[in-house]
């Protein structure tokens, strides 16, 4: 089977990232400001002082330099300067975009070739 990517919203009986929260108070916290920071949506910042991030595996889990920062920006409706994301995002995330992505992956099976994709995301709501 391929996939471009997977996407578990909205399935019964599949665990959820938040089911846990209250036994790791503030993970929340530090994982989007970590998130924030590598794809540089936002230097993360409290009162002017710098909020402290994770940096643990910064290189191995950052972005890379295989594709541009921004065309994965523009694929996906983020908007880094108004810091915000398109509305209903997780609506095209799964069938949608599976059907829309599926015939841009690499051959080398090294995930997406994002240089072929010309779909953006808008809300059409």
């Amino acid at each position: 089977e391929k996939a471009a990517c997977y996407h578990y919203y909205g399935r019964d009986n599949v665990p959820m990232f938040w089911e846990n929260s209250s036994i790791y108070r503030g993970s929340g916290d530090y994982g989007m400001n970590r998130l924030n920071a590598i794809i540089r949506m936002a230097t993360p910042s409290r009162n002017g002082k710098s909020k402290e991030w994770i940096r643990t595996d910064e290189l191995k889990y950052g972005i890379g330099r295989v594709r541009d920062l921004q065309l994965f920006f523009d694929i996906f409706g983020i908007h880094v300067k108004e810091q915000t994301v398109e509305k209903h995002l997780c609506r095209f995330v799964g069938r949608p975009m599976q059907k829309e992505f599926i015939p841009f992956l690499r051959t080398n099976e090294m995930g997406l070739d994002y240089d072929r994709i010309t779909y953006r995301y808008v809300d059409k709501e």
